[in-house]
């Protein structure tokens, strides 16, 4: 719940959106991510979100290639 709400930042600084859900389905946490590009689904691993910055309110992600946004 302290995610929520949170901007999104690939590791260059450019945003990515704001995190608007945590998901679990059993197999691990998933980021639900909305922004400019649509809704991004990520999985909530060191690799893909190396940096979650609550103090600063900030979380950094490397999505993998293949994530597709969905649109709005």
């Amino acid at each position: 719940a302290d995610l929520i709400g949170l901007p999104v930042q690939d590791p260059g600084g450019a945003p990515l959106g704001e995190v608007k859900a945590v998901h679990n389905h059993g197999a691990g946490d998933i980021l639900e991510v909305t922004g400019p590009a649509g809704t991004l689904l990520l999985p909530f691993t060191r690799a893909v979100v190396p940096t979650v910055d609550l103090a600063a309110g900030r979380i950094v992600a490397d999505p993998p290639e293949s994530t597709e946004a969905r649109g709005p």
